[in-house]
């Protein structure tokens, strides 16, 4: 899987490395993993990790629609799994709006954790003392 990811650090509002890949298998995994009360029919295969470095942040923004290459359903929520603990920065907030919202809920990574939300709440990653890694998705 590694051979096959594709690095981009080429967004205007993060400081982070995203490296893409595909994957049904992880996908459908995740999907096992999430509580059927939720209702999710699937988890895209189009994933990346976001590797955060020492400073990195994202900026306040949505998350766009993808759709299933196979069904051409649009996603209607986002994922992160946090793979490692960050005890200092690093956060997830949820915010009011983009441009000078208030924070209304503040996310500490925690390893193993899933962190779910739809697409079009505004929300933001605080910048990291060390580094921070994640799995980013879409699900429907």
């Amino acid at each position: 899987m590694e051979d096959d990811a594709i690095s981009d650090m080429g967004s205007y509002n993060m400081l982070a490395d995203r490296k893409w890949f595909e994957s049904e298998e992880i996908g459908t995994s995740i999907l096992n993993a999430i509580p059927e009360t939720y209702k999710f029919t699937r988890v895209l295969p189009s994933l990346r990790f976001i590797i955060y470095p020492s400073g990195g942040f994202i900026a306040p923004h949505v998350d766009g629609v993808r759709f299933d290459a196979v069904t051409q359903h649009p996603s209607t929520h986002s994922f992160l799994l946090y793979m490692i603990d960050t005890l200092e920065g690093g956060a997830t907030e949820f915010l009011t709006a983009i441009r000078g919202g208030e924070v209304v809920e503040t996310i500490q990574p925690k390893r193993g954790s899933i962190l779910i939300f739809p697409h079009n709440i505004p929300h933001q990653g605080t910048g990291v003392d060390t580094s921070k890694i994640l799995l980013r998705g879409d699900l429907y």
